[in-house]
């Protein structure tokens, strides 16, 4: 018999009859993995279900929160063990055998304050200056007759800062009581040199700070 392929022609199944079949097959094939799937949900939701129900009976309420043991005799040993060596412990503890305070805790002392290298201000430190030092002092360094008396001095040494006092003293040091105020023959010559050494002074000193009170 000979099949001419060139007029042979192969018409596709509908798809209404065939849908039936196909569903069919899937049912068939596919119930075996869909059962397994449904056995296994109900085996674990099983065993959950158990559980719960039967904790209440089977649970110590007798058992550790921090431990389980397998019986209550086994708990009560360790319980009793604990308290043995709870006492050993507390022969050792001084908070509770020594009748002295304990220091809990140490504080150590503050450091030294450093030592810095900065000065202080001298304005800052008053320099007392008594009249007599400041008559003698002008007596050194202006020359002529016309010198300040104690009284007037007094009101004087307030125009100067502490470390003009300072210098003033310094200068009136430099000479004795005797040869500034004694008489002619014991006076010494006024000499230009403590005139020269204030005016070095005021020119290297700098200026002053004025505090002024209102």
């Amino acid at each position: 018999m000979h099949t001419n392929w060139h007029t042979l022609r192969l018409h596709p199944a509908p798809l209404s009859s065939s849908g039936p079949c196909i569903l069919l097959w899937l049912l068939l094939t596919g119930w075996p993995l869909l059962l397994r799937r449904v056995r296994r949900t109900l085996h674990i939701y099983g065993q959950r279900l158990i559980q719960r129900i039967s904790k209440p009976f089977t649970s110590d309420r007798r058992s550790s929160p921090y431990s389980k043991y397998r019986d209550i005799h086994e708990e009560a040993r360790y319980w009793r063990s604990a308290r043995r060596l709870q006492r050993h412990l507390g022969n050792s503890n001084s908070l509770a055998l020594s009748t002295i305070p304990v220091v809990l805790y140490y504080t150590p002392p503050l450091p030294p304050p450093s030592h810095g290298t900065a000065t202080k201000d001298p304005e800052t430190t008053e320099s007392p200056l008594s009249p007599k030092s400041f008559c003698k002092w002008h007596r050194m360094v202006f020359k002529g007759p016309l010198h300040p008396t104690l009284k007037q001095a007094k009101s004087q040494i307030k125009n100067y800062s502490s470390r003009d006092r300072r210098m003033i003293y310094r200068i009136s040091r430099m000479l004795s009581d005797e040869e500034v105020f004694g008489s002619c023959g014991r006076r010494t010559r006024w000499s230009p040199e403590y005139q020269e050494m204030w005016r070095v002074w005021l020119e290297r000193k700098g200026p002053d700070v004025a505090i002024v009170f209102r």
